[in-house]
């Protein structure tokens, strides 16, 4: 969120996506306090506002693979025509994010080769199992330091999902 405000208040237009709805709420309600050109949102409220910019038919809800892949392409489609493109992108929960997704992330990149684009994941976290398909692996960097959870909260996730005690460490 630090980085995100910081090119926010540099005039950069900035979009965060993420997966799960509280999340969102949360980003968006963070940025809502100091950021007017900054959107935080799940990917799939992003389709909807995309393809709802443009005039373009929503699929429907009610049909099969809709979340995975109608919503989605429909939103791909939808993007040529969406007047708006971002200086930065940032993208939570990644492991949750499909590969054919990343076209159109992609597509929303003012310019795809100064444009910020960060992308944050936790294999420890895949609870679709899905195959990461992230659309660049480098340069990758490991977060060492768990800012979210107290010593004893951290410990006990370290020990939950197999990592030894130097694995990672906890914000005292």
């Amino acid at each position: 969120l630090e980085r995100v405000r910081k090119l926010a208040a540099e005039g950069k237009k900035v979009l965060v996506l993420c997966y799960n709805q509280p999340l969102a709420a949360h980003l968006q309600e963070s940025l809502a306090k100091c950021c007017d050109n900054a959107t935080a949102t799940t990917f799939h409220d992003f389709c909807v506002h995309v393809i709802n910019a443009t005039d373009t038919d929503l699929p429907d809800i009610q049909a099969p693979n809709y979340w995975n892949a109608l919503l989605p392409e429909a939103a791909f489609e939808a993007t040529a025509s969406f007047p708006t493109r971002y200086d930065a992108i940032f993208i939570d929960e990644a492991q949750d994010f499909l590969a054919d997704w990343w076209v159109m992330i992609e597509e929303l990149l003012d310019d795809p080769e100064e444009s910020f684009f960060h992308i944050f994941g936790d294999d420890e976290q895949n609870l679709y199992g899905r195959e990461p398909a992230f659309p660049f692996t480098q340069p990758e960097y490991m977060l060492r330091r768990n800012c979210r959870n107290t010593g004893p909260i951290a410990s006990f996730a370290r020990t939950a999902v197999g990592f030894g005690d130097d694995e990672s460490l906890a914000l005292l």
